[in-house]
């Protein structure tokens, strides 16, 4: 499980001078959107399904 183009929040960069004065953060991403997750986020999700907790017995 990994977010679509590797988007990981944890990847931000908080307080960059540059990015904050600009109002806006430069990636690889073009003028495109981007759906950043936290792998926190992703960890939960796939755990819940190991470990039973919910949809037992459901495809």
């Amino acid at each position: 499980m990994q977010p679509g183009g590797g988007a990981f929040l944890q990847n931000m960069v908080t307080g960059d001078g540059g990015m904050a004065a600009e109002g806006r953060i430069a990636g690889p991403y073009g003028t495109g959107r981007v759906a950043y997750i936290d792998a926190y986020d992703i960890a939960v999700s796939a755990a819940v399904p190991l470990t039973g907790e919910v949809g037992a017995g459901r495809t």
